[in-house]
């Protein structure tokens, strides 16, 4: 919880063990008011000088990084996909996804879902920040033509194409459209994806 937004801590995303049932790890830590019990019973909230405490002695045990890969791991297991029908599960998630990527600069997974799901909320100039980001870190770990560094050049194509961009959405348009066509091939069905939305890009 130390790696997280302290407020809204859903139980869903916390380990618990045989022996030490989430209800009963969440019932110890209220009865030391390190927690507060949300009425809900699905979430809580750590104590704020609990929560700076134990990033300060996570900090100086030089674990504080391992703990924050762990919890984008787990964010990034328990992200659900974007869609409609799960925005009022993944909307809970974004203020816990933005304070541990804000804490990290490495990680792709859990940034491709919260950009993803920024951008079906409607938040753009946020949504094209973080593509920008991942298409960056995409080509270092991955390369330029791996088609998940594709797809991040995709996203934020479309994310220019939402904002009136044009003429940056049709040069990454054309670069996946390329590049997919060289390691995928012309009737390939990413490359033909491709094609269509670059040629949505020119109707626009």
């Amino acid at each position: 919880m130390a790696c997280i937004d302290r407020k809204d801590v859903l139980l869903q995303l916390l380990l618990a063990t045989p022996s030490s049932p989430i209800k009963t790890i969440v019932d110890l830590l209220n009865t030391y008011a390190i927690i507060i019990k949300r009425p809900a019973s699905s979430a809580v909230e750590l104590h704020r000088l609990v929560h700076l405490a134990i990033r300060n002695h996570l900090q100086r045990q030089g674990r504080l990084s391992q703990w924050n890969q762990e919890a984008i791991a787990i964010l990034a297991e328990k992200f659900p996909s974007a869609s409609h029908e799960n925005r009022s599960k993944w909307r809970r998630l974004l203020p816990l996804a933005k304070y541990a990527l804000a804490n990290s600069d490495s990680t792709i997974n859990l940034a491709v879902k919260y950009a993803i799901a920024l951008y079906e909320d409607g938040h753009f100039n946020e949504a094209e920040k973080l593509f920008v980001q991942v298409m960056g870190m995409s080509k270092t770990k991955l390369g330029a033509d791996h088609p998940d560094t594709l797809m991040s050049m995709a996203n934020l194509a479309s994310t220019y194409r939402n904002q009136g961009g044009w003429d940056n959405a049709e040069k990454l348009d054309v670069q996946v459209m390329e590049t997919s066509k060289t390691k995928l091939g012309a009737d390939h069905p990413s490359t033909l994806t491709s094609m269509a939305n670059l040629a949505f890009t020119w109707k626009g």
